[in-house]
């Protein structure tokens, strides 16, 4: 699984997906999004950590493919 994220956009969106496929597995884009930054359940620098899984990046506790 890889993260595509365009968060410098006025609609941002972040997706994960899978590396073998490209299937889409995850989304989240605009408000929801900003929201979820804001909140904190996101974090810029978890998503920028290469030490960490997938799954801690983005807040979660699994991703079942």
């Amino acid at each position: 699984m890889y993260i595509d994220a365009w968060l410098e956009r006025r609609e941002p969106v972040l997706r994960v997906l899978d590396c073998e496929t490209g299937e889409e597995l995850l989304r989240w884009q605009g408000a929801q999004l900003h929201q979820m930054l804001e909140k904190g359940s996101l974090s810029l620098q978890d998503l920028n950590d290469p030490e960490l899984s997938i799954e801690e990046r983005l807040g979660l506790e699994s991703l079942d493919t």
